[in-house]
C-alpha cells in the first residue's frame, strides 16, 4: 500500500513576511501581542506561520482595530495611500507623507502602535495587512491629501452649519440618522445613475455627503462635527491634558466616605421596597412616575434612586415577580422587590464585602442609569430596569473612562471636560462620537460608589478596573465599625462610623435616617418610638437601650417622649379570642366600643371585650380610628405583628449579569506556554527541513536509531524535538533535553520551564536533534 504524496502548503506572501517578522520577536513581545489579541490563541497556534495567518484574518484585524489610537490610524492612512499592503514602503516615505500633519516622532509612535498589534511589520521598510484598508475610521486623503480643506477650519464649519440649517426636514433627518451611527450608510441611490431629485443625490450634490462607492455614502468630517457637536479634524499628536494632584490617602478616604453613604442609602432603599414593592410597567421596568414617588418618599434625587435600583438589580438584590407577602393594595401586577439575597446583604457586617458586590455589579451593568427618564426613539421616557434598554457600548464606555484615570499616577486627576477629547484620541473607532454627558455620568456614578474622589481614581477603583480584587483596599480605607452613637439634644443620633450589625438593626428600629456619609444621622420621633414598641420594646427597655448605645447623656426630652408614648401606647391590649380587647381603665374600653362599632365588640367584663374579627384586622381598624393598641399573646407578652418584608425569588444569573474580564487581562503564564510551544514548533520545522548534520533529519521512534539518538543527546546535553501522542490521543510537539531512559520511559527537562518531563517511549513517534 503506497502512502499519499507529501503536500506542500501554499503560503500567502504577506503571511510569510509576517511569520518571519514574528519569529524574530522576543518572547515578551509575542506575549504582549497575544495579550492584546486574545482571539489569536483561541486554539494555540502551532507555528509562527499559523500565527501570522490568523493575525491577517479579516475579522481578527477588525477586532484589533478598536485598540488603535488616532496616531496609529494616521500612520495607517499613510501606509494605505502608499500601497504598503502590496509592497514594502520605506519608513522615510511614511514620515514624508505626513510631514505637513505630524512630527516624525508622532509618525514613528503611530507605526509602533500598528506593529504592536501585528497590523504592520518591518523596521526600515513597512508592510501592511491587506484587511487593514477596511478599518480606517475616516476617508483616505483626510490627512495625506494636502489639497483637501481642513475640516476644523472655522470658515468651513460656519458654511457647513449654514447649509445644514437651510435643509428640508427629510434631508436633515437623513443626516441625523447617519450621525447617530458610524456615519456610513448603504443605499442604492449612491450611484451616478440615481434620480437627481432623491434625498441622497441632493445631499451628494450639496457636498453634505461623500460617495464611497455606488452603494455607500459617508458623512464628511465638517458635517459630522456640526451634527454631533464633537471637534472636527484629526490631530496625530497625543493630547496633553492638565493634571491636578491630591494626596492619594485623602482621595481614598473621600472615596470611602462616599461608599459608606451609598451603602446606607442602599439599605434604606431595600427596606423601603420590602414594605412597599415598586409596581412594574406592563412593558417591564419601573416607570418615571413611580420613580418620582419613591424618590420623594426617600427625599433623594431621582437620578440617585435610579442608579441604586439598577445596581441592586444587577447584584440580584432586587428582582421582578409576585412578592410574598403581597402588598396591601395588590392589584395583581408584577413588582420590583428585594430577593432573599437582600437579607444576607442587609444582615452582613462586612461593609467592604457589601461594597465590593455593588461595585462589581455597576462595572458590568449593561444599562445606562443616566438615560432613565430621557426620551427614547419612540418618544417615551426610558423607565428604570427597562429590559429593552441595553446600550451596546455602555460597558465599554464605562471601563474606558476609568481606564484613562487608571493610566495616571495615584492622586492625579483630569478635569471632566478633558476626558472626552482624550478618549476620542485614544479609541477613535469606538469613542469618536462619545457624548460628554456619558463621561460626566460615569464619573458621577463612580464617585457615588467611592471609585473616584476629587476627580482621581481611588485605590479600590484602580484595582477594580484592572480586574483585581478591591476588597482589601476598601477595607483598609473604611473607618473601623462602631458600637455606639452620640445622642443629641435635638433628638438625633449621630453614628460616627459604620455601625456593627447589631447596632444597625437597633438603629433601623429606633430612628429613621436623616443624612448619610462617614457619620450617619438618625432622627428619633414619636412614630419611631411607637414602631419600636410595636416590635415588643417596653418603656424601660427603651430607656436601657438608649443608655447602653449612647456615649453622650440621654436627653431629658427623649426620656419624657418615651414615657409619654408608652403611656398612650400601652393603655389598650388586644389578644386572641376571635380576638379580645383588654384595658386597665373601663373608660378607655367604653370609648373604644363607641369609636369602632364596626368591629362587633362585645363586653364580657368591665375591662374586657371580644370581637369575631382576626387580631391583625382589629389592630388595623383601631389604628385608623386613632386608637393606639398593642397585641399580646396568651401570657400577656407583647407580640410583634408587623408584616414580614416582601420578597421575590432571586433571579437566575444571565449572561449580561456575569462580569467578564477585559480580554487584555489574559494569564501571562498561559501565554508564555503558548509562545514556548510556538518556538518549539518553529525549531522542529527548521530541524526537519535541515539535512546534512548528523542527526539533523527526523528519525522515526521505536528503532535502535531513535534510542541511540536520545542516548547521545542525553550524553552531550543536546536538545531534541519530540512528536508524541498524549493521554488524550492528541499529537504534541515539544523541545526537551533528555536526561536518561529507564524502564521504557524517557526522562527529560523542559528548557523553557525547567520542569521535569517523562514520556513513555511507545508514545513517541518522531525524534529530531536540534541546535
Amino acid at each position: 500500500m503506497t502512502g499519499f504524496p507529501a503536500r506542500t502548503p501554499t503560503i500567502d506572501p504577506a503571511a510569510a513576511g509576517l511569520a518571519a517578522w514574528l519569529a524574530a520577536r522576543s518572547d515578551d513581545e509575542l506575549v504582549a501581542l497575544l495579550r492584546r489579541r486574545p482571539d489569536l490563541t483561541t486554539a494555540p497556534p502551532k507555528s509562527s506561520a499559523v500565527l501570522a495567518t490568523r493575525a491577517l484574518g479579516r475579522m481578527s484585524v477588525h477586532r484589533a482595530a478598536d485598540q488603535l489610537d488616532t496616531g496609529a490610524f494616521g500612520a495607517l492612512e499613510a501606509l494605505i495611500a502608499l500601497s504598503a499592503d502590496v509592497q514594502p514602503v520605506p519608513v522615510a516615505r511614511v514620515r514624508e507623507t505626513l510631514a505637513h500633519r505630524a512630527a516624525a516622532a508622532d509618525v514613528d509612535a503611530g507605526l509602533g502602535g500598528l506593529r504592536a498589534l501585528a497590523l504592520a511589520w518591518g523596521e526600515t521598510e513597512i508592510e501592511l495587512a491587506p484587511a487593514a484598508r477596511e478599518i480606517l475610521p475616516w476617508q483616505v486623503g483626510l490627512l495625506t491629501d494636502p489639497s483637501r480643506p481642513d475640516p476644523a477650519d472655522p470658515a468651513v464649519l460656519a458654511a457647513t452649519r449654514e447649509e445644514i440649517a437651510g435643509l428640508e426636514p427629510d434631508l436633515r433627518a437623513l443626516l441625523d440618522t447617519l450621525a447617530r451611527g458610524p456615519g456610513v450608510g448603504r443605499t442604492r441611490d449612491a450611484g451616478p445613475a440615481a434620480p437627481a431629485d432623491r434625498p441622497v443625490p441632493r445631499l451628494l450634490a450639496a457636498g453634505l455627503l461623500d460617495r464611497v462607492d455606488d452603494q455607500t455614502v459617508r458623512l464628511p468630517e465638517p458635517v459630522r462635527a456640526v451634527l454631533t457637536g464633537t471637534p472636527a479634524g484629526v490631530s496625530l499628536a497625543r493630547p496633553r491634558p492638565t493634571e491636578t494632584v491630591a494626596d492619594p490617602a485623602e482621595v481614598d478616604a473621600a472615596g470611602a466616605g462616599a461608599a459608606l453613604e451609598t451603602l446606607g442609602r442602599k439599605r434604606t432603599l431595600l427596606r423601603r421596597l420590602g414594605t412597599e414593592p415598586a409596581p412594574e410597567l406592563r412593558t417591564g421596568g419601573v416607570g418615571v412616575r413611580e420613580l418620582g414617588r419613591l424618590a420623594k418618599s426617600l427625599d433623594w434625587p431621582v437620578d440617585r434612586v435610579s442608579l441604586l435600583l439598577e445596581i441592586a438589580s444587577a447584584a440580584r438584590l432586587i428582582g421582578a415577580g409576585r412578592p410574598e407577602p403581597a402588598p396591601a393594595d395588590d392589584t395583581g401586577e408584577t413588582y420590583q422587590a428585594p430577593t432573599s439575597g437582600a437579607d444576607e446583604w442587609l444582615g452582613g457586617d462586612d461593609d467592604a464585602a457589601r461594597w465590593a458586590l455593588l461595585a462589581r455589579a455597576w462595572l458590568a451593568l449593561p444599562r445606562a442609569p443616566h438615560l432613565i427618564g430621557a426620551k427614547d426613539d419612540t418618544g417615551r421616557p426610558v423607565p428604570a430596569l427597562d429590559p429593552h434598554a441595553d446600550p451596546a457600548t455602555v460597558v465599554f464606555d464605562r471601563r474606558a473612562v476609568l481606564t484613562v484615570l487608571a493610566g495616571l499616577q495615584p492622586g492625579h486627576a483630569l478635569a471632566a471636560d478633558q476626558l472626552p477629547e482624550l478618549l476620542r484620541w485614544r479609541r477613535p473607532r469606538r469613542h469618536a462620537r462619545l457624548p460628554e454627558q456619558t463621561v460626566t455620568a460615569v464619573l458621577s456614578e463612580a464617585a457615588a460608589l467611592g471609585l473616584v474622589a476629587r476627580g482621581a481614581l481611588t485605590e479600590p477603583g484602580r484595582l477594580l478596573i484592572t480586574d483585581h480584587d478591591p476588597y482589601a483596599a476598601m477595607a483598609a480605607a473604611l473607618p473601623e465599625p462602631v458600637d455606639h452613637v452620640l445622642l443629641q439634644a435635638d433628638l438625633t443620633m449621630i453614628v460616627p462610623g459604620p455601625p456593627i450589625a447589631e447596632l444597625a438593626a437597633r438603629l433601623d428600629l429606633l430612628g429613621e435616617v436623616e443624612s448619610t456619609g462617614p457619620a450617619t444621622v438618625y432622627r428619633i420621633g414619636e412614630h419611631t418610638l411607637r414602631a419600636a414598641m410595636d416590635a415588643g420594646y417596653g418603656a424601660e427597655e427603651l430607656h436601657g437601650v438608649f443608655a447602653e448605645i449612647s456615649r453622650t447623656p440621654v436627653p431629658q426630652s427623649l426620656t419624657f417622649m418615651i414615657d409619654d408614648v408608652a403611656r398612650r401606647h400601652g393603655r389598650l391590649r388586644v389578644g386572641y379570642a376571635g380576638c379580645f380587647l383588654r384595658a386597665d381603665d373601663p373608660a378607655v374600653l367604653a370609648e373604644t366600643l363607641t369609636a369602632v362599632p364596626e368591629l362587633g365588640l362585645r363586653t364580657i367584663a368591665p375591662t374586657v371585650a371580644v370581637s369575631p374579627l382576626e387580631l391583625a384586622l382589629v389592630l388595623d381598624r383601631l389604628a385608623e380610628a386613632g386608637v393606639a393598641a398593642v397585641g399580646e399573646d396568651a401570657s400577656g407578652a407583647v407580640i410583634d405583628l408587623r408584616p414580614p418584608p416582601a420578597r421575590v425569588p432571586t433571579p437566575r444569573r444571565t449572561r449580561t449579569a456575569v462580569h467578564r474580564p477585559d480580554p487584555g487581562r489574559a494569564d501571562d503564564t498561559a501565554l508564555r506556554e503558548v509562545v514556548a510551544a510556538l518556538r518549539a514548533a518553529d525549531r522542529i520545522a527548521r530541524a526537519t527541513a535541515t539535512d546534512g548534520e548528523a542527526g539533523g533529519a527526523a528519525v522515526r521512534a521505536g528503532g535502535a536509531q531513535a534510542m541511540e539518538l536520545l542516548t547521545r543527546a542525553a550524553r552531550l546535553g543536546r536538545a531534541v524535538a519530540l512528536e508524541h501522542v498524549d493521554a488524550a490521543g492528541k499529537v504534541r510537539h515539544r523541545i526537551v533535553e533528555p536526561v536518561g531512559i529507564t524502564a521504557g520511559v524517557l526522562s527529560a527537562r523542559d528548557p523553557v520551564t525547567d520542569a521535569a518531563v517523562e514520556v513513555a517511549l511507545h508514545r513517541i513517534t518522531t525524534v529530531t536533534l536540534v541546535d
